[in-house]
């Protein structure tokens, strides 16, 4: 059917409208700064380079701590990475003559999303106390937590990360991220099923040209996942990750396959400590839930199940293979519970500064009650 001349009219000042909001869009915001549409929220210069990412590929472990990282955020959080990626300011290799030196093993909750510092992460406060309890003993500790890792990287990290520090006693604390990857659908004993390749951006030629307009930059900003997809630590380490991951099992039984591969790591972890002169001890990990009988992924039902399969997992191997265990989890749930004069936990698993105070004295006070500190 043939146009009339009315709506020929109304499409050109549809198109002309079009126009101008393209033009008004282009031009603006490269001589106004305004919030969102200016070329730092649009196409943040770090997109580009890693030097602002705290975390970079490592070929055995998906991803480390970048070495000699130091960031402050907005809110004042402070983390500090060492030479070798560890959050701390650095340990002697080789180990002193003297030291006693504890490793400690263990994802976010370990190296500290949650506390306000390098100083406030339980493995500082654990040497703190044991330096306060131990007046002539050096005591050192290393924070070898890094997020998202199971026991399946720890395992790893303790053989080529943390041995070369000669520990005399290794601490685990591990449970969230082991019950995530058991619950991970289709689960493989290799992790593979549950832990991604970290992912390698390749942009097409055209890129770069159409990264010139501000029209583009808004689409590609706020009208599709690629920042999400460049930024987030999770997306990754974590295959196929969505922060509103929905609980494939229901009610059903939970697959065995992560949970005998958590006690075949911690076997292993406790094997290879020993064949280097050190001890272990297991630390259990406290999950807290505002629900637990909901379906959430993260805090839901099955999450508790599974963190209690994993725990009874965890006793099992400290009996069968002697292993010392503090049982830190009840205390920290407890003070949650009570929140006096304030909670100890920043979400369901990572730490305040006063829950990561709470653990590190708790640990210091099992290792000394248990006799592990050596003479």
């Amino acid at each position: 059917m043939e146009a009339t001349p009315s709506s020929r009219r109304l499409l050109r000042r549809c198109a002309l409208a079009a126009l101008g909001a393209v033009a008004l869009l282009e031009t603006v915001p490269r001589f106004v700064d305004l919030p969102r549409l200016n070329m730092a929220a649009l196409n943040p210069p770090y997109l580009d380079s890693d030097e602002d990412l705290a975390f970079e590929p490592h070929a055995n472990l998906v991803l480390v701590p970048k070495a000699e990282y130091a960031n402050v955020n907005d809110q004042g959080k402070r983390v500090v990475h060492d030479a070798d990626g560890f959050r701390g300011a650095g340990l002697l290799k080789p180990k002193p003559a003297g030291v006693f030196r504890i490793a400690c093993l263990g994802g976010s909750s370990t190296y500290g999303t949650g506390p306000t510092s390098n100083e406030a992460t339980w493995p500082a406060v654990l040497q703190r106390c044991l330096a306060d309890a131990l007046p002539g003993r050096e005591v050192e500790v290393l924070n070898g937590g890094v997020p998202t890792w199971t026991t399946t990287e720890s395992l790893i990290s303790l053989q080529t990360r943390v041995l070369p520090y000669e520990p005399d006693l290794v601490l685990v604390y591990h449970g969230m991220n082991d019950a995530s990857a058991a619950l991970w659908p289709e689960p493989r004993s290799d992790g593979s099923h549950f832990r991604s390749v970290w992912p390698v951006l390749r942009k097409s030629p055209v890129e770069p040209i159409l990264e010139h307009s501000v029209t583009y930059l808004v689409w590609r900003r706020y009208f599709t996942d690629y920042l999400q997809r460049r930024l987030d630590g999770n997306y990754k380490a974590i295959r196929d990750y969505d922060p509103d991951y929905v609980d494939p099992y229901g009610v059903g039984p939970l697959p065995a396959v992560g949970f005998d591969t958590f006690t075949r790591n911690l076997e292993s972890t406790v094997a290879v400590a020993r064949a280097h002169g050190a001890e272990v001890a297991f630390v259990t990990q406290a999950v807290w839930s505002e629900d637990p009988s909901t379906e959430d992924f993260w805090s839901g039902r099955n999450r508790m199940r599974a963190l209690g399969m994993l725990e009874d997992r965890l006793r099992a191997v400290a009996d069968e293979l002697e292993v010392p265990l503090i049982d830190a989890a009840p205390e920290l749930l407890v003070a949650e519970q009570l929140r006096d004069p304030a909670g100890v936990f920043a979400d369901d698993v990572h730490l305040t500064d006063r829950g990561a105070a709470l653990l590190g004295a708790l640990v210091a006070a099992g290792l000394e009650a248990q006799g592990l500190l050596g003479d």
